[in-house]
């Protein structure tokens, strides 16, 4: 990902949401947020081809944020997703390991985690790709 490129926010506590935002503009990225699932489905279709990564929060009012992960998967099929939660991670890594481009931050994380977040998404996406590459030829 390099630095101008959209990521799509989808929190729906205010306070986190903003803290999130100004994280993602010091990494370069332009932020675009949502509060939740139905608002970030919009905003996904509206950017579809701006959007590289979503950060969304597991536990969203309504439709959770894994369900929204794999709705804006039928949008933009290679889209990368930093899923964050404060509650445990270690059984939501174990049942989607094998999802693609996913990975889990716990709450709460600082500028340094979310970085390492970024580098172990992007990573992935870049061994999803060679694989399909490597399947196909």
């Amino acid at each position: 990902m390099t630095a101008g490129e959209m990521v799509l926010i989808v929190e729906d506590e205010p306070m986190v949401l903003d803290i999130i935002e100004r994280y993602v503009e010091r990494f370069g990225y332009l932020p675009l947020k949502a509060t939740n699932a139905r608002q970030g489905l919009e905003r996904l279709d509206d950017h579809c081809k701006s959007i590289k990564c979503m950060i969304v929060d597991v536990n969203l009012p309504g439709t959770s944020g894994i369900e929204l992960y794999f709705q804006a998967l039928l949008v933009k099929p290679r889209i990368c997703c930093i899923m964050t939660t404060g509650d445990d991670i270690d059984p939501l890594v174990t049942r989607f390991k094998e999802a693609g481009n996913i990975t889990f931050l716990q709450k709460p994380f600082t500028l340094e985690s979310l970085n390492a977040a970024f580098i172990d998404v992007y990573s992935k996406e870049i061994a999803c790709y060679e694989t399909k590459l490597a399947a196909s030829g």
